[in-house]
């Protein structure tokens, strides 16, 4: 009874540590099935991603331009900050023949069909530990080896995110170089004639 007992103990303590490990079960990804995104965009596209804990090969389902989960593991995109698309938006983004978008949805919209196309062509992820919020702080990198984050900032789908990097590191970051020549090219967010609204969205100075 007392060994039936703490194998039952033992094998639920397993399981918890694996799921909090992983990230919370925020989106759920089936491996024969369609992932069930609640608010989020589901890709086909397997992405594997590597921790202290084990490895995961799953479908993907996108949140936001900088975050994403694989299968139960979600992920926080290190090096970049994106436009939020957020729940209300989701109509908008869904219905893309509407020819008149709220400015709040528009730059969030952007980064996150960037985040689409780039993760398409298979990336894989490494996240050593959490971001505080018991999500994967990850770096992906393309098949070519290029840094996922890097690539997004060229696209001009965010801005260079530095609550990550240590004070010591000198300044201006790689990150934060990458997020000037977009915006000096108007590109993606930073194109005024897209009227995204986002001027205040990132300082250099932070």
């Amino acid at each position: 009874m007392i060994r039936s007992i703490s194998a039952s103990f033992l094998s639920c303590a397993l399981t918890a540590w694996f799921v909090i490990g992983l990230g919370p079960m925020r989106a759920v990804a089936q491996t024969d099935l369609e992932p069930l995104c609640y608010g989020k965009m589901p890709i086909d596209d397997r992405i594997v991603l590597e921790t202290p804990i084990g490895r995961v090969e799953d479908k993907v389902c996108i949140q936001d331009g900088d975050s994403f989960s694989v299968g139960p593991a979600f992920i926080r995109l290190k090096g970049i900050d994106a436009p939020r698309l957020g729940r209300d938006c989701m109509w908008y983004f869904t219905n893309k023949t509407q020819p008149d978008w709220p400015k709040r949805c528009r730059g969030g919209a952007y980064s996150v069909d960037q985040l689409i196309e780039r993760l398409s062509k298979g990336v894989t992820c490494k996240a050593e530990k959490h971001d505080g919020r018991y999500r994967w702080l990850a770096e992906c990198r393309s098949k070519e080896g290029a840094d996922l984050a890097n690539l997004l900032l060229q696209d001009g789908a965010g801005c260079a995110a530095m609550r990550y990097v240590a004070k010591s590191t000198p300044r201006p970051t790689g990150h934060q170089l990458l997020e000037l020549e977009a915006r000096l090219a108007n590109r993606g967010i930073w194109d005024p004639q897209r009227n995204y609204g986002l001027s205040k969205i990132c300082s250099l100075g932070r």
